[in-house]
């Protein structure tokens, strides 16, 4: 602290100069002994645990009339002296015993702090601040007489740093400490527990927009019942968290059910529909919970806040409603090199969006739950979302086990694993889709690279999409994912879906019915206006299903194509490659079927409305038990520059029309094709 030296002009050589000059001398002195520093600012010495007043508030000395200096004493003598000042308090219990009287100063309840000031302890172990004993008869969550500071000092700075603030409480802002300025207010190396509010910030409010920052702190067991049980940060006032701890803030520690009432930790409360702003680095946020309908039990990102993640773990929150770990509103998120786990929630187990943007980097989601949709996360209404470079790990939901998007806004996906994800079907709910991801969206999703593995849903054990909107997917790993019904890897139902260079590998379809061992378009659930689906440069292999189609099973309203792509090695009752039973047209170009198998149809099987086109494509080494090894057609089939060869089956080992008793069924055009040297069941079977 700067120090300025005490000056008195009097004429020079005067006795009265000297004797002025002893006056001074003697009062620094004395004042400084009672813990005066300069005229720069107080340097204040707490030596009693009492609540008492000062004697001669103003006078610089802290001293009341016991002769001590209390906690309340010094700040009403330093905020009576103009300048930053500093309070020292060792270790010790300091708790409030002058009950409120309705008014807002120092005298009587909390501690009023109206000029800049620090107050350190002596070590969070040692020195404490509490609020004192609540009047007999109060209801559980009245932790103490009253909250314990309000700072009042609008452009001003306040600390507090080394003591645990714990036990305040207050009917409506800050349990703890309430900034209700503009002032700048650092909380360091303290340890804030027990406090509660009776609406936001259990222990600390940020109320009419001030600064506050908070680190290398501990915020725990503290409740507030509308907003921020640890920080509720208000308006367009910003909030810096830092090597901080912020842990079972609960409805719960004040001995209410934090099923039915609570908000999560720390909030961006955007009243008057300000813009507020929270920063939270390298930071652990655990064992939240938010009840009564409030969504985020780690971080509530409310209105059009901002809120910016690096380097923190979120594990073991809940919300009873939307956003275990984070919600966002219509604000902005942004999250890096951060962790996700066991956190749980109705919809997103660990974050959920409703709207805005939400940017993801180089993070990892694991073991997260949702009753609901997105068991790590929800994207819904016009939101939009970015996922880079980050894993989703054994998540669970009834929808999106990984992450479910409901949003309108533009989703992008890149390089992202999805692995070993559970979307769930339960009997209240008629759904259990996206095992890795599922998409029930209007907008646009983009997901490049990454991968889908070992994934489980009801249907699209890898990834799902609902809705009418456009999506490319390019790049990306489906393997060993499984479905009970259909799609093991892929299920499409509507929009317009492109799959570009993908790798759908060992995936698998249980259901006897509809398959699709690796992809599933199945287009009945939502017909859209231009639905239709494509698989261009890709590898579709060993895939399995019990039922149709092993590698695709095609029964889609809009058209299939599948263009310089080889599927092999998959098998199914029916289609072993491919099974198509669409009113749309299937058209299979430049593309290889190879060393598929199934009872009837090894390669394709065609029995839909929608015409089926195989041109430049070979059909080879593909075997049937019964009837077409290499096609079994039943609708209308075209074969044009193409080959059909080595295939095996009882009847009709390269075309088989119609099959045992309805030989004739289909129409069949082949033009400058070869389909010979099909060993068992003959090159071609009906007409």
């Amino acid at each position: 602290m700067r120090t300025f030296p005490l000056r008195w002009n009097a004429p020079r050589g005067s006795r009265l100069a000297s004797a002025g000059c002893i006056l001074v001398l003697a009062a620094i002195l004395g004042l400084k002994a009672a813990g005066l520093a300069d005229a720069a600012g107080l340097n204040i010495q707490v030596n009693s645990t009492a609540d008492a007043l000062d004697a001669s508030v103003g006078d610089a000395l802290c001293r009341t009339t016991a002769g001590t200096c209390t906690l309340r004493a010094a700040i009403q003598e330093a905020n009576a002296i103009p300048g930053a000042d500093a309070i020292l308090v060792p270790a010790g219990t300091y708790g409030l015993a002058i009950p409120p009287l309705n008014q807002n100063d120092i005298t009587t309840g909390d501690l009023d702090i109206t000029d800049s000031l620090e107050i350190r302890g002596a070590g969070a172990g040692s020195t404490f601040v509490d609020g004192g004993f609540p009047p007999a008869g109060a209801p559980p969550d009245v932790r103490g007489l009253d909250r314990i500071f309000e700072v009042l000092v609008d452009g001003g700075d306040v600390s507090f740093s080394g003591l645990t603030v714990s036990d305040g409480y207050a009917a409506e802002y800050g349990g703890a400490i309430m900034n209700n300025s503009t002032a700048s207010l650092l909380v360091s190396a303290a340890v804030l527990t027990g406090n509660a509010a009776g609406k936001t910030g259990g222990a600390i409010d940020n109320h009419v927009g001030g600064a506050v920052a908070v680190s290398d702190s501990t915020l725990s067991g503290n409740y507030a019942r509308e907003s921020g049980s640890a920080i509720n940060n208000n308006r367009d006032g910003t909030l810096t968290v830092a090597n901080s701890s912020i842990s079972g803030n609960s409805a719960s520690v004040v001995g209410l059910d934090e099923t039915l009432t609570g908000a999560g930790a720390i909030a961006n409360n955007a009243e008057l529909d300000a813009r507020g702003s929270i920063i939270v680095t390298d930071s652990q946020i655990s064992d939240n919970h938010a009840g009564g309908g409030r969504n985020g039990a780690g971080i509530s990102n409310d209105g059009g806040g901002i809120l910016t993640v690096d380097r923190t773990t979120f594990s073991k929150n809940v919300s009873t409603a939307d956003g275990g770990a984070i919600f966002n509103g219509t604000g902005s998120v942004a999250v890096t090199d951060s962790t996700f786990s066991e956190n749980s929630a109705k919809d997103g187990g660990a974050l959920a969006a409703t709207g805005g943007t939400v940017a993801v980097l180089d993070s990892i989601f694991s073991k997260n739950s949702a009753e609901g949709l997105g068991g790590a996360m929800l994207n819904s209404n016009q939101g939009g979302v970015t996922i880079l470079n980050s894993t989703f790990r054994e998540n669970s939901a009834v929808s999106g086990g990984g992450f479910s998007n409901e949003g309108t806004g533009l989703v992008t996906v890149e390089n992202v694993t999805f692995t070993k994800n559970l979307a769930i079907l339960t009997a209240s709910l008629a759904s259990g889709e996206g095992g890795g991801m599922h998409s029930n969206s209007g907008g646009e999703v983009v997901i490049t690279g990454g991968s889908f593995t070992e994934n489980v849903a009801r249907g699209g054990g890898g990834f799902s999409n609902e809705g009418g909107g456009q999506v490319t997917i390019t790049g990306t790993r489906f393997s060993a994912n499984h479905a009970e019904a259909e799609g093991g890897g892929i299920l499409v139902q509507s929009g317009a879906v492109r799959m570009l260079n993908i790798d759908v590998v060992g995936n698998v379809s249980s259901s006897a019915l509809e398959g699709g061992g690796g992809i599933s378009y199945h287009g009945d659930k939502a017909v859209a206006v231009g639905e239709s689906a494509a698989v261009e440069n890709s590898r579709i292999r060993d895939n399995k299903s019990g039922g149709d189609g092993g590698g695709i099973d095609s029964r889609g309203d809009g058209p299939l194509a599948i263009t310089t792509t080889t599927i092999t090695g998959n098998t199914a009752a029916v289609g072993g490659a491919v099974h198509h039973v669409g009113d749309a047209p299937l058209e299979i170009t430049r593309s290889t079927l190879s060393g598929n198998s199934a009872d009837s149809g090894g390669g394709v099987l065609t029995d839909g409305d929608g015409e089926t086109t195989l041109e430049n494509t070979t059909v080879s080494g593909n075997r049937a038990s019964q009837f077409g090894g290499g096609v079994l057609i039943s609708s209308r089939l075209t074969i044009r520059n193409s080959t059909v060869t080595n295939n095996l089956a009882a009847s009709g080992g390269g075309v088989n029309n119609g099959g045992g008793d309805l030989v004739g069924d289909g129409t069949v055009f082949v033009a400058n094709s070869i389909v010979a040297n099909n060993p068992a069941g003959g090159n071609c079977a009906g007409t």
